[in-house]
């Protein structure tokens, strides 16, 4: 089934009529050394402050020097040039509502696609009718292009539709022909095969993300599941991690033992409440829908050496279940990242080595990866989940040199994330197929103990 979709992936990728719309001329490497992106990309001019852009030629907008407010600002000022707003280094999907509206509004807005990694976005933006101001874009080499073709190339979009996000409604800016090679067979009726090892849910409206799943019960996660062929997924409750009153089981318990196998959660521990989070972990670790115990010491606001934290390693080796974590890097915009910091999980994975540990995101960023490495090669309990906007172009061969692929788990971070951004990172990567079955099914099926799909 992997070489299957992967062919298909390949195919695709092939008929497409690329052009990439975010190569930013400053840009560098997210990890020195790598290749330069083959696929074409055009001059742009970019937007200076200093001096007003000319008509003619689309002027990008970088997200790194302006914010969705500061970028309407200019896109309304000046109405005969076509403005294409894009990614820096920081995110940009927790503005997607805005960037939506945004292209509803203006005829000259457009947005590159590079690390538009929200769930459905490519569908919702065709709901809108907005799905022709979106341009593919990579931001090669600091991104991987596979996570940014990911869902364009996986998405049941109709093929025109896609061939102008690829580079067609670009063309037409730039005033080119654009050209439409003939569609590729269709996508696989393939089976469910792949495990994801780290996603949310959310019920409660709000949020810093939209919630393109707000109150899915097991029948729609199901189907949603199979359209990204996830066989088995293992989530985390926003609102368990958010107040440390509510439980995972009482938020998807229900809709887990319901689904027949396919559906399973993580408990959280919350330090600051470690006595009535130890009351849920053992309502809930004794389940077989449970698969293990939540860390986030960013949103806790409690750093990962914290003592405390040893109640769940031991409820954890006294129910002989993983702990899985947040994890990230010293971050220059979020302070309360460096609380998750992978080389801060010491102290507890030298006291309870027979606890398996799950580093989720694997550390976030390219400057926790000595860390990781480091800590995977002296603690054999540890493995590493791709869960996040980890989509740095070397990212994967870096964490397969240093881990080797036994070590790695496929995990999406839905419903924050597209799945099909990390599959298209992981399909478009160098990993052999027999490798990279282990890492989107065979490592989660052995580590967390569920029967895993024939992949």
């Amino acid at each position: 089934m992997l070489t299957e979709l992967r062919t298909y992936f390949r195919r695709v990728r092939d008929a497409l009529p690329l052009l990439d719309a975010w190569r930013p001329p400053e840009r560098t490497p997210a990890f020195p050394g790598e290749p330069d992106s083959a696929i074409p990309a055009p001059e742009l001019q970019w937007y200076n402050r200093a001096k007003p852009p000319r008509p003619g030629l689309p002027c990008g907008l970088r997200a790194s020097e302006l914010s969705c407010g500061e970028a309407e600002a200019v896109v309304a000022k000046y109405p005969d040039v076509q403005f294409i707003y894009g990614t820096g280094e920081r995110k940009i999907l927790y503005d997607s509502e805005k960037l939506l509206a945004l292209m509803g509004k203006y005829p000259n807005f457009y947005l590159a696609t590079a690390n538009l990694c929200n769930m459905l976005f490519f569908e919702r933006a065709e709901e809108l009718r907005v799905a022709e101001k979106l341009l593919y874009g990579s931001f090669m080499p600091f991104f991987d292009e596979g996570a940014a073709l990911g869902p364009l190339i996986l998405s049941r979009l109709p093929w025109p539709l896609r061939c102008g996000i690829a580079g067609n409604h670009l063309r037409r800016l730039l005033g080119m022909t654009p050209f439409l090679l003939p569609e590729p067979p269709p996508m696989p009726e393939l089976p469910p095969f792949l495990i994801d090892a780290h996603a949310h849910t959310q019920d409660t409206p709000g949020g810093r993300v939209f919630a393109p799943c707000l109150n899915w019960r097991t029948a729609r996660w199901l189907s949603y599941m199979d359209s990204v062929w996830t066989q088995k997924m293992f989530f985390t409750p926003g609102e368990a991690i958010a107040d440390p009153s509510v439980s995972s089981l009482e938020v998807i318990g229900d809709d887990c033992r319901k689904s027949g196998g396919r559906m399973f959660f993580f408990e959280v521990f919350d330090p600051n409440n470690a006595a009535l989070s130890l009351c849920h972990l053992e309502q809930s670790l004794p389940l077989p829908e449970c698969v293990g115990i939540k860390l986030h010491p960013a949103e806790h606001r409690v750093s990962a050496s914290d003592p405390r934290y040893a109640e769940a390693f031991s409820a954890a080796r006294r129910f002989g279940k993983p702990v899985m974590t947040h994890s990230w890097e010293d971050s220059s915009y979020n302070p309360a990242q460096k609380l998750s910091c992978p080389h801060l999980f010491t102290p507890h994975l030298e006291r309870f080595p027979d606890v398996k540990f799950v580093l989720g995101h694997a550390g976030g960023r390219p400057s926790t990866l000595p860390d990781v490495t480091a800590l995977c090669a002296r603690f054999p309990q540890i493995r590493a989940d791709l869960a996040g906007d980890y989509f740095h172009w070397g990212n994967l061969r870096r964490l397969r040199a240093g881990l080797g692929t036994k070590k790695i788990l496929y995990a999406s971070d839905c419903f924050w994330m597209d799945p099909r951004c990390m599959m298209g990172m992981l399909l478009d990567s160098i990993i052999p197929d027999e490798e990279l079955k282990d890492v989107l099914s065979g490592n989660a099926s052995g580590f967390f103990s569920v029967p895993g799909g024939t992949v």
